[in-house]
């Protein structure tokens, strides 16, 4: 049988604070035989305090976009993943294997970076991003 589980994640602008110009955070584990079915970022408040561009993105690697590709968060709010130029190679329409993607039959884990095209992140001062994940998990059982 499938178990389906919705996730939503917060992000505040204070996790992606570093003394660099790119930030790594684990936003969650993939559990053994999980399939990402869907994945969104919602930048509920966008993010400010750096010079230059601040993007975005997700993937199931640090600092990998196999997932959400590289977006521009600085200016506006914005949701990401509502179409298919949004997102990575491993989930978009031609990379997706049976509607989603298992990124290792053991599990694994849902990472998202911020990058600043100048000047370091710990300058930041606003921003949000919520992060939903749609997981389906094969489970033992009778069908």
């Amino acid at each position: 049988s499938l178990g389906r589980t919705f996730s939503t994640f917060t992000i505040p602008y204070a996790a992606l604070q570093a003394a660099d110009v790119t930030k790594d955070l684990t936003v969650c584990g993939i559990p053994a035989k999980g399939k990402i079915v869907g994945i969104y970022a919602d930048v509920t408040t966008a993010f400010a305090g750096t010079a230059g561009m601040l993007n975005l993105r997700v993937g199931t690697t640090s600092g990998g976009q196999e997932l959400i590709i590289d977006a521009a968060v600085k200016t506006a709010a914005v949701q990401l993943g509502l179409t298919d130029a949004q997102l990575g190679a491993s989930i978009n329409r031609a990379g997706a294997v049976q509607g989603g993607y298992i990124p290792a039959w053991t599990g694994g884990s849902i990472f998202t970076r911020l990058t600043s095209g100048s000047g370091n992140l710990s300058g930041l001062t606003a921003g949000s991003v919520n992060i939903y994940v749609v997981l389906e998990t094969f489970n033992p059982g009778t069908p």
